[in-house]
């Protein structure tokens, strides 16, 4: 079979790499140019926030994986939401693999805790578990909790806690139940959802043997390390302090770690009646950490510089804003929004729009054209895309693809306004002074107005 896998250069889709490559087509999909030495392995350059990359990827795939979380800064300008952000990549996924006649997805995200006001992180897994289950391609959605293993954040924050604190002051979320998975059992669940068509559509819990709190890990975590670590609890929540203390702790991104910190009051146990139907290999809690602890490398600051520094080389922006309970299809959201802006700001911009012309927005005084969309280059009502092609406010060094798009989600009544790839032609000092936030004005007054 040809499988396609998104997030392939993050630790657990590595390892699902060499899991599956000995017996299928593997193709990985990268936002950056990469190179393998194994012919096994095809990498493909792929912008998951693109649905043209997406439909290419997925062209005569079997299985498409998504592992994709984005919960880090993709432009040096984010006017979005991790939220949104997922709920973008996840629509264009599901609609390229319903297009392409994908067999099946496979998704791994969270495990949901049955709390009806959940934290905006856990919100997000679920949504974007939605997206791909409402579609029409058979779906198996993996709900895993903390992942143990040597690259993986989540345990490398944990091992740099206990590691460079002395004694550590344990707020009240640190109380709340958690059961951990080991990376191997993560990965031979997906690669047999990937595989065995036998195993029904629908989310499956992932957990360790036992049940323990995030004390408990540390606890134990200390003990495998040899370390003798005092636990002081608190009867404090303070998530501010926590993102705080934890960042500055392990070198983690705030990005990363703020939403992380707002889940963990939560108990996250598995569901004894939804856990995956297969047998997998098992490890205790405790040889979980052990063989983690044995390879670790300490890569989690590094990294987070090195996302710094990438994103400050960057010129691009990008803005995702949301409607929520807009019953239109995409085409009528972009036909409403241009007629909005004729209406509400006629008097300062002119708004020409022609459905095989495109649209250009003049400045009316002195008749300056501040930009020029092409005509709506997608072929059906849940996505109208309009390529930016020319004006006094974008760079001349804007990619193609720079675009605006009108998005209507399949899984529940919402829209999404997304420009991307916009490379402004202001000094970033200006632009973020005047245009940036021109912008957000507009599309927020707009959406407002529905």
């Amino acid at each position: 079979m040809k499988i396609v896998i998104a997030g392939a250069t993050g630790f657990i889709g590595r390892r699902l790499i060499h899991k599956l490559k000995y017996e299928h087509e593997i193709t990985a999909l990268t936002r950056s140019p990469s190179k393998s030495a194994d012919p096994q392995v095809k990498w493909l350059k792929c912008d998951l926030f693109n649905y043209k990359d997406i439909d290419k990827a997925l062209k005569g795939a079997d299985i498409a994986i998504f592992l994709v979380h984005s919960m880090l800064p993709t432009a040096r300008l984010n006017q979005a939401s991790f939220e949104d952000m997922d709920l973008l990549l996840a629509s264009h996924f599901a609609r390229s693999a319903e297009r392409n006649k994908v067999k099946r997805i496979v998704y791994l995200g969270g495990l949901i805790p049955e709390d009806k006001k959940l934290s905006a992180h856990l919100r997000s897994r679920l949504e974007v578990e939605e997206v791909f289950l409402k579609s029409k391609v058979d779906t198996i959605a993996l709900r895993a909790g903390l992942v143990m293993g040597e690259e993986g954040s989540s345990f490398q924050m944990l091992y740099w806690l206990v590691k460079r604190l002395p004694m550590m002051i344990c707020p009240t979320w640190t109380l709340s139940e958690t059961q951990p998975v080991d990376i191997d059992t993560v990965v031979e669940a997906i690669a047999h959802s990937a595989q065995n068509f036998e195993i029904k559509k629908g989310n499956y819990d992932l957990g360790s043997p036992t049940t323990i709190t995030y004390q408990g890990l540390m606890i134990e975590t200390a003990k495998q390390m040899g370390l003798k670590r005092p636990m002081i609890s608190v009867p404090l929540f303070s998530p501010g302090l926590s993102n705080l203390w934890v960042s500055l702790i392990t070198g983690a991104s705030s990005h990363l770690v703020a939403p992380l910190v707002q889940s963990l009051r939560y108990p996250m146990v598995a569901r004894k009646d939804y856990l995956f139907p297969i047998a997998l290999p098992s490890k205790s809690i405790s040889d979980s950490i052990a063989d983690s602890i044995k390879s670790i490398q300490p890569v989690l600051r590094q990294q987070t510089r090195d996302r710094v520094k990438a994103q400050k080389r960057r010129e691009n922006v990008i803005s995702i804003q949301r409607i929520t309970h807009a019953k239109l299809t995409a085409t009528q959201i972009s036909t409403t929004y241009w007629n909005w802006l004729k209406q509400k700001l006629g008097w300062l911009i002119e708004v020409k729009s022609s459905p095989s012309q495109g649209i250009t927005l003049k400045l009316k005084p002195v008749n300056l054209k501040l930009l020029s969309f092409e005509a709506n280059s997608s072929h059906d009502e849940t996505l109208c895309t309009h390529h930016i092609a020319d004006g006094l406010l974008i760079s001349k060094k804007s990619p193609t693809t720079a675009r605006i798009e009108f998005l209507r989600t399949t899984h529940n009544d919402y829209g999404l306004i997304a420009v991307q790839d916009f490379l402004p032609r202001l000094p970033w000092p200006i632009y973020l002074l005047s245009q940036a936030w021109i912008h957000l004005w507009v599309t927020r007054a707009f959406i407002k107005s529905l």
